[in-house]
């Protein structure tokens, strides 16, 4: 979470804030925005395996298949790319229906 919010990911310390309250209002949005990433990842992972990832599955059924990005990162891709093909994000949770 640290390199996210930082260079790899949102470039907290490229936005020179110096009062706290703004940094904890930026921060907030921040932490909401890296669950939507990370669960976006996720779910990408569930249903868009690599090819290596699926060769790894099928081969080595007793390990588990590691991406070479971040759940993070690999979210955060799939968020921009179905934005810029207005696109609905996917659906990461669901109501309770009675």
């Amino acid at each position: 979470m640290f390199s996210d919010f930082k260079s790899r990911g949102f470039g907290l310390e490229d936005t020179q804030i110096r009062y706290a309250d703004r940094l904890d209002r930026l921060i907030l949005v921040m932490s909401l925005a890296l669950y939507e990433a990370v669960s976006t990842g996720q779910w990408d992972a569930v249903h868009h395996p690599t090819p290596g990832e699926k060769k790894s599955l099928a081969r080595q059924p007793k390990k588990v298949a590691r991406s070479k990005t971040s759940w993070f990162t690999r979210g955060l891709r799939r968020i921009v790319k179905l934005m810029q093909a207005c696109l609905p994000l996917p659906q990461l949770w669901s109501a309770a229906t009675d």
